[in-house]
């Protein structure tokens, strides 16, 4: 009886964490009239000052963009591409717990997309291009572009995340 006891009370242990890891990685989308307000934390009390334990930055950019700034503070890591059209990309970290991302709400349509096993969540704002965000349940990533990205071209820029050297 005392083991049957046991084996029932670590099985719901273990549904009870599955499920709270899988609301970890949810995005809580907030609309507003000029704005969208963007985490995966739902309001919960977040640690102050977090620190990155890993670095990351892409792997891989559309041939012709060229690194031009990289900075790493606290909780969060920034890298810029600009190519000689003047497009830029700009690939962001942070701790899953102290993201937060505030998109155009006045302009352009959203949209989840599933890319490599990820819940992207694309704000596509036209002409001017596009915000992508996902999370891998340690970090949130969010990548901008000036012009918006082929699926393709998404899929090998989120594959490349890599740990920065």
């Amino acid at each position: 009886l005392v083991a049957f006891l046991v084996a029932a009370a670590m099985l719901l242990t273990a549904i009870t964490v599955g499920a709270y890891h899988n609301e970890i990685k949810a995005f809580c989308e907030r609309v507003y009239e000029k704005y969208i307000h963007l985490t995966f934390n739902e309001g919960e009390h977040v640690p102050e000052n977090e620190e990155l334990a890993v670095r990351y930055t892409l792997g891989y950019v559309p041939e012709g963009y060229t690194l031009k700034r990289e900075d790493s503070e606290g909780a969060t890591n920034y890298s810029e591409w600009r190519n000689e059209d003047g497009d830029h990309l700009v690939f962001k970290q942070n701790a899953l717990h102290t993201a937060s991302y505030y998109l155009n709400g006045e302009v352009g349509e959203s949209a989840v997309l599933f890319v490599d096993g990820y819940e992207v969540y694309c704000r596509d704002y036209g002409a001017t291009g596009c915000s992508y965000v996902w999370n891998d349940g340690v970090y949130a990533y969010i990548l901008r572009s000036s012009v918006a990205l082929s699926e393709e071209t998404l899929t090998q820029m989120i594959r490349s995340v890599r740990a920065v050297p």
